[in-house]
């Protein structure tokens, strides 16, 4: 795609003639970021498609937290030994810090996308 100064350059050529691309700089000096051009529509889809998907990893992150905080409040309801607990509490870490990890990357997602969005 063209730079705008291109277009602008263009434009003033071709000011007296029908001419795609100057019609196309009209609309982009009017509004740059409107939908009717194709880099408002780029634009836009590609960084809602980064926020969403990182606000989905930071809800799959937190659902895992969740499930993590479950499992050992069920083990330690379930009245075991000092050992079995520390067995559990051993097997539910890599989930718990997978699951703070994808929460973390998914709201990195999120302030990349609305940052750049």
């Amino acid at each position: 795609m063209l730079s705008h100064r291109a277009i602008c350059r263009i434009h003033r050529r071709c000011s007296g003639r029908k001419h795609p691309i100057r019609d196309q700089a009209c609309a982009i000096r009017s509004d740059p970021l409107s939908a009717g051009t194709v880099y408002g529509q780029l634009r836009g889809t590609m960084f809602e498609f980064i926020t969403w998907g990182g606000a989905a990893l930071s809800l799959a992150g937190l659902v895992g937290l969740i499930w993590c905080i479950f499992r050992v409040m069920k083990a330690r309801k379930a009245g075991l030994s000092d050992d079995d607990l520390r067995a559990v509490v051993q097997g539910v870490l890599p989930w718990n810090l997978g699951s703070l990890f994808l929460s973390v990357i998914g709201l990195m997602l999120v302030i990349l996308g609305i940052s750049f969005g």
